[in-house]
């Protein structure tokens, strides 16, 4: 009799055993899966934030690039592309209009325009943040590829 007891003994201690292993794997799974969705999460996130960056780049690019001859078509489509693309930067927006208001008017003075502009390429530098080695001096300068 006291045989079958410890037998039975036994066996509750191994189902109790049993039952708390089982519920501590479940938590370690749940903790698991919950740690991989974040991870996932975050992953996506950075490739977001990767995307938005270079397509700021690319603008940046494209406005430097064609900065001799705001004129063309180039330049156009990338300054028109700044309040889209940069809609999360209030200074970057805010150099945008001040440059597009000035330049709206009538009588413009291109010294002005162009400190507004430079501005504008001031403040694209700073919002991806690669403005160490900016120099507003050397953004005045062009190399002028249609030999003007």
């Amino acid at each position: 009799m006291i045989g079958g007891i410890l037998g039975l003994v036994g066996v509750a201690i191994t189902l109790l055993y049993s039952f708390l292993n089982n519920l501590s794997n479940r938590k370690f799974h749940a903790k698991l899966e919950s740690d991989n969705k974040n991870f996932q999460k975050n992953l996506a996130m950075q490739e977001h934030e990767r995307r938005i960056w270079m397509k700021k780049f690319e603008i940046l690019v494209q406005l430097i690039g064609s900065r001799y001859d705001i004129g063309t078509t180039e330049f156009k489509i990338a300054f028109n592309s700044i309040p889209a693309v940069f809609f999360d930067s209030p200074n970057v927006i805010r150099s945008h209009k001040n440059f597009y208001s000035y330049k709206s008017n009538s009588s413009v003075d291109e010294g002005i325009a162009n400190e507004k502009l430079i501005n504008v390429f001031v403040e694209i530098y700073k919002d991806l943040e690669i403005e160490e080695n900016v120099d507003e001096a050397h953004l005045e300068k062009i190399f002028n590829v249609r030999g003007r």
